[in-house]
């Protein structure tokens, strides 16, 4: 009888490559929670910033409605521009009003799209969130000083409907208070760090103790 071969003790099984061959993925960074104070700030300028579109798009509207003070402006205008009192064309008037009109709207519908555009960047943290935030700080001082305009204007007889313009004071009345909110918490500590600001504003203080420190040294030698 013939015996079965045997395999030699060098033809094993494949062994798994060593641990230190296989590659390892590493886990992707998590990006960092937006803090709840920020949080706010974004919804109060973003109800700041819609609001504003909103009121800008009545300003728009009544303008169309009611070109009155537009065209006592022109009229006035072309009088003064016109030295032998020759009488201005309605058609170049009218033109001039609505062309006056068509260019606010697309002024103030740009500085709208530049508040969305800062909120943007400071929402998702962006190098020039600090940019941003100043920016929007100042606007909300400028929305929130309007509100005394709200108050102290007066109404005056015109076409425009009485529900637009009410429902326009309280759409800038709103405006004044999420600006104010707003204000409110954009200088706390969270959202500083959130921008960034925080470690600018302590470098600028240790450069400032620094620069103190040199005047004293050298005041003191000098006695």
């Amino acid at each position: 009888m013939t015996e079965a071969p045997t395999t030699p003790s060098s033809e094993a099984a494949p062994q798994p490559p060593p641990a230190e061959q296989i590659p390892t993925q590493t886990p992707a960074p998590k990006k960092p929670e937006m803090p709840e104070t920020v949080r706010a700030v974004v919804l109060v300028w973003a109800i700041a910033i819609g609001g504003e579109l909103i009121h800008q798009l009545f300003s728009i509207i009544s303008s169309i409605v009611d070109p009155s003070a537009l065209r006592r402006a022109a009229n006035e205008s072309a009088d003064q521009s016109t030295a032998d009192g020759a009488a201005v064309p309605d058609s170049v008037v009218n033109m001039s009003v609505y062309l006056s009109i068509g260019v606010m709207a697309v002024i103030t519908l740009a500085i709208v799209g530049l508040l969305t555009w800062m909120l943007v960047l400071f929402a998702r943290r962006h190098k020039w969130a600090g940019y941003a935030r100043r920016l929007l700080y100042l606007f909300s001082f400028f929305f929130a000083f309007r509100l005394l305009l709200v108050f102290m204007t007066t109404s005056v007889a015109s076409d425009i409907p009485v529900w637009l313009v009410a429902t326009d004071g309280a759409v800038q009345i709103a405006v004044a208070v999420a600006a104010i909110c707003g204000i409110i918490l954009a200088g706390r500590e969270e959202v500083l760090k959130w921008t960034g600001e925080d470690e600018d504003l302590k470098k600028l203080l240790q450069a400032r103790e620094e620069k103190e420190k040199q005047k004293n040294d050298k005041s003191g030698k000098s006695n």
